[in-house]
């Protein structure tokens, strides 16, 4: 069974909750965790520091061989992932059931 753990910023992601973010992934990286999703419902907004964030667990998710997603963007934050292109980097879902389908699919077809 793939583990998955969901991460769910409230309101939006600075460097306010930033930190907190990139600690849990960290926890969850040592905990064997291998497949991640932030799910953006809850923020409407995400500045500069919460995108250098996003990055950097990208960088530390992927260096351990497993994937970061995002899902349920939205409003200013959307805008900041599309203008920078993060869109390309990142998988994007709609939302965590649309997620939960990929990984579902993935598993099939390695398993």
């Amino acid at each position: 069974m793939t583990s998955i753990q969901i991460f769910q910023p409230s309101r939006m992601l600075t460097s306010v909750n930033g930190t907190e973010l990139l600690d849990g992934i960290d926890l969850a990286l040592e905990e064997g965790y291998q497949h991640f999703l932030i799910d953006m419902q809850d923020a409407m907004f995400m500045d500069s520091s919460g995108l250098s964030f996003l990055v950097t667990a990208y960088k530390r998710v992927r260096s351990a061989g497993g994937t970061l997603s995002l899902c349920s963007l939205k409003g200013q934050a959307a805008m900041l992932v599309e203008i920078t292109r993060m869109d390309k980097m990142l998988d994007i879902y709609s939302d965590r059931d649309a997620f939960q389908r990929a990984i579902n699919t993935r598993q099939d077809i390695s398993g």
